[in-house]
């Protein structure tokens, strides 16, 4: 996919989603503040394009006291709402909508000596991704590598469009763990990186 085209577009749907989201911006930070107390957001090193750290922005979901997990906070996390804030990065330039989830630090050091990783970490860290839709939070770090490395080789608009698409079903289904087979499009997906990952394996392994 074009570069410029996908930060254009990354741009104009991030200013649409800030402005229709904005009510929820405000319950969000209302509840936060009441449950919670400041600070209503959590900030942390993520590394993105190109091995460049940058600091993701997501709601705060724990009590920076107790590290407790408030019932609004959990609903936050599971229908990954916190991660809405995120839409700034976008606007910023740091991510794009869908891409490679960004990873943290300890995470970067474990994967810099793989033989794809160079891939992995040319393109833009997502909101979303492949592994973020198909794979269990829970899945292996080396799976989820392997199919971020298929995305950097394969991404185009509109795989980009229907990940988003599915990513808000997802988000309002407040289900971030689907059966594969009652997607047909992730059916589909899914067959094809089967197939591709066999030889992405085999590369790795050289």
């Amino acid at each position: 996919m074009d570069t410029l085209l996908k930060r254009m577009l990354d741009v104009s749907f991030g200013c649409v989603v800030i402005a229709a989201s904005l009510p929820l911006w405000c319950l969000f930070i209302l509840l936060i503040w009441i449950e919670e107390n400041p600070p209503i957001f959590y900030i942390q090193e993520r590394v993105g394009k190109n091995g460049n750290v940058f600091k993701v922005v997501k709601f705060r979901t724990m009590s920076a006291a107790e590290r407790v997990e408030t019932s609004f906070a959990k609903f936050l996390r599971i229908t990954a709402l916190d991660e809405l804030p995120q839409i700034l990065n976008i606007i910023k330039g740091d991510m794009s909508f869908v891409g490679p989830r960004p990873l943290i630090n300890r995470e970067m050091e474990m994967m810099r000596d793989e033989a794809l990783f160079a891939e992995r970490i040319r393109v833009q860290p997502g909101l979303t991704g492949i592994a973020q839709v198909l794979l269990p939070k829970d899945a292996p770090l080396q799976e989820k590598f392997l199919y971020d490395v298929w995305y950097a080789r394969n991404r185009n608009a509109i795989m980009d469009i229907k990940l988003i698409a599915i990513s808000y079903l997802i988000t309002f289904m407040g289900r971030w763990e689907l059966n594969v087979e009652k997607i047909q499009v992730l059916h589909n997906l899914q067959r094809r990186i089967d197939t591709d990952l066999v030889h992405l394996k085999e590369a790795g392994d050289a």
